[in-house]
């Protein structure tokens, strides 16, 4: 899961068996974009219908901003 806050971009690791909300492994909601650099047609994203527990959540993850935009943790293990 990953939120955009102002300048700061997240993403946190949560155990799917311990989400009291409905999660759906789904196409991205734009799979084709204009410029080509999509996700693929099989391509599956989690998304949540409800509030994440945090009793669920095992590990949060600060994405580094640089000129070129974010990246992603060189940790992040999921």
């Amino acid at each position: 899961m990953t939120s955009i806050a102002g300048e700061r971009i997240w993403s946190c690791c949560a155990y799917e068996n311990n989400l009291r909300a409905e999660l759906r492994w789904e196409a991205p909601a734009h799979p084709k974009p204009r410029d080509g650099a999509g996700a693929r047609d099989d391509s599956l994203f989690p998304h949540l219908y409800g509030v994440l527990n945090l009793d669920a959540v095992v590990a949060v993850f600060d994405f580094n901003q640089s000129e070129s935009g974010f990246t992603l943790p060189p940790d992040l293990p999921c």
